[in-house]
């Protein structure tokens, strides 16, 4: 955000200059500007609205270094209490946070809100920047504090009222406090309904406070749908796949997971995902091909690697499962076995086979008799066979 302090009437001379250089700048021309700023410097070299227009210039042409050094003459120069030093005190506080020097940042903050009164037009955007440094040194008491503090000062219809409340939801959020923070983030959507941010966060509130499955996948498309270019639409679709499993709709499940696998982040988490559901639905072979894939996506993470290969392993064991089974359902089938009327089917207590006939004969068929590939067949009168049955 830009803030420039108005101008005095020293540079009455080079207004006509002043003008070309501001619209250069409004249009992020930024060295056309900087051209004109350094020209009317020399004519005026006290005039702090240009010097700081000079400093923004570098600032935005990525020349961080010469941007300190104009902002920190400001900081020096500019009088005690005025505009010009609580403008400066902003713009180089903006620096110090693209810089990672927080302390310096801190204390540029502190000093401006120091300067001012509560009713200054500054002083929100002073506390939400203090509020997101607070954030960031995990200082979460002062951070809601300072945003709390933003939304009592701030004008109806602040352009950061928003993002405020979006703060304060996250906080909420972060303290396991669902109640508020999905009352928040509500009210962050009643102000900006496509903040993709909000729409995702509101999914996961729904779900880790209230297991309202139905409802988060709502959200979740909503920000697919609103935002479908954003950095993180893959994540949207990644949380859209966990609804769709934990609902037993495996078949969205498997193209919402797929989706997220465009991108490198999510790829290796939503085939592990995939391999799940492959292997509740006995595709058990898909499941083993896409854990191949997986584990090698992460090779130095041991612990993935480690499930990976547990879950692969088991899909290979119940494979192997599956085939014995079917074997053995196609050798009861087979002509040799079935020459009695009216055959019905039934199971013992210990899982075996039993081929009943109304003849004068039967065949039992023991599923534990198998030896060397071979199912053994046992013929038995009927009077037998009630008594194998009985046992």
């Amino acid at each position: 955000k830009e803030i420039i302090p108005k101008r005095d009437n020293s540079m009455q001379g080079s207004l006509e200059i002043i003008k070309d250089a501001d619209a250069y700048f409004a249009r992020a021309k930024y060295l056309e500007a900087l051209d004109l700023y350094i020209y009317i410097l020399r004519l005026f070299p006290t005039d702090f609205v240009v010097l700081q227009k000079k400093a923004d210039s570098y600032y935005f042409l990525g020349h961080y270094e010469l941007a300190l050094l104009n902002y920190d003459r400001l900081v020096r120069e500019a009088p005690n209490d005025s505009e010009t030093l609580i403008s400066a005190l902003y713009a180089r506080a903006r620096l110090y946070h693209h810089l990672t020097r927080y302390k310096e940042e801190f204390s540029d903050h502190d000093r401006a809100l120091g300067l001012m009164n509560e009713d200054h037009e500054l002083v929100v955007d002073f506390l939400y920047a203090r509020a997101r440094l607070y954030h960031r040194l995990t200082r979460y008491k002062e951070e809601f504090a300072d945003y709390d503090r933003a939304l009592e000062l701030m004008s109806a219809d602040h352009e950061l009222e928003a993002d405020c409340l979006y703060g304060m939801a996250r906080l909420y959020h972060r303290c396991n406090d669902y109640k508020n923070a999905t009352e928040s983030y509500q009210r962050v959507l009643e102000l900006q309904p496509n903040k993709f941010s909000a729409l995702y966060a509101m999914g996961r509130a729904l779900i880790q406070g209230f297991q309202n499955y139905q409802n988060a996948a709502i959200y979740f498309k909503a920000a697919i749908k609103r935002n479908p270019s954003h950095a993180s639409v893959n994540d949207a679709f990644y949380m859209l796949g966990s609804v769709y499993h934990w609902l037993g709709q495996y078949h969205k499940a498997i193209v919402a997971y797929k989706l997220a696998a465009r991108t490198s982040a999510k790829r290796a988490s939503s085939f592990l995902r995939l391999a799940v559901i492959f292997r509740e639905l006995q595709r058990y072979q898909e499941a083993i091909d896409i854990l191949d894939q997986a584990w090698r996506l992460r090779a130095d993470d041991q612990r993935f690697v480690q499930e990976s290969l547990r879950l692969r392993n088991q899909c290979c064991g119940l494979k192997k499962h599956k085939k014995t089974r079917s074997q053995q359902r196609n050798l009861s089938k087979t002509p040799w076995c079935l020459h009695v009327d009216d055959i019905k089917l039934m199971r013992n207590k210990q899982d075996r086979l039993i081929v009943l006939g109304s003849g004068s004969f039967a065949f039992v068929l023991l599923g534990a008799l198998v030896k060397g590939g071979m199912l053994v067949a046992v013929k038995c009168s009927k009077s037998q066979t009630r008594a194998l049955v009985d046992s």
